[in-house]
């Protein structure tokens, strides 16, 4: 069987791992912390991290993650309500943030891929210990998705789903999102 090296979303998933990792450890500016990050050479001179898609998308999630990492981290917290935070090692936290914000906020990934992938990068930096106690922490945050867990969320359908429910909630009616030009807000986590 011939292995075929990682694409541009899984060079992107372990960039964006390592680079949790150093903020999580070494909380500075991100803007400088990303560019510093981003910056590192080889010994030949060569970007460490030079494939522009993979920064592109590596990018993409740190940012995602940044932004809600205090949600994120409370969906750890509440998946995980026998271990403390800061006890859970670093890559594992990493990759856990990453993980979850993928099944919350990028819909064109199905969850169970956002699982795997999350398990296979563990692996790849800590070990199978580490892939299993993901997928576990993963899988029970999956079952509280209001999306199909094996294929994409269609945006539109998700965020009907999500604004019915709402409404659902403060006892009113809603209807799919109009065509009228607005645009419906994002999921709430």
């Amino acid at each position: 069987m011939i292995n075929k090296p990682p694409g541009k979303r899984r060079h992107g998933r372990e960039l964006a791992v390592q680079f949790l990792f150093v903020l999580d450890h070494n909380r500075g500016p991100l803007e400088q912390t990303l560019a510093s990050f981003l910056g590192f050479q080889r010994e030949n001179g060569e970007l460490l991290f030079s494939n522009e898609p993979a920064r592109e998308f590596g990018e993409k999630l740190i940012r995602g993650v940044v932004e809600h990492w205090d949600v994120l981290d409370q969906h750890i917290k509440d998946a995980t309500a026998n271990f403390n935070l800061q006890r859970i090692g670093g890559i594992e936290r990493a990759v856990l943030r990453l993980g979850i914000y993928e099944m919350f906020h990028c819909l064109d990934v199905p969850p169970v891929v956002a699982i795997n992938e999350a398990v296979d990068v563990a692996k790849k930096f800590v070990g199978d210990d580490a892939g299993r106690f993901v997928n576990g922490v993963l899988d029970r945050i999956r079952h509280s998705l209001k999306r199909p867990a094996r294929t994409a969320a269609a945006p539109t359908d998700f965020l009907d789903q999500q604004m019915a429910r709402a409404a659902q909630e403060l006892g009113e009616s809603a209807g799919p999102a109009t065509s009228s030009g607005s645009t419906p807000p994002p999921p709430v986590d």
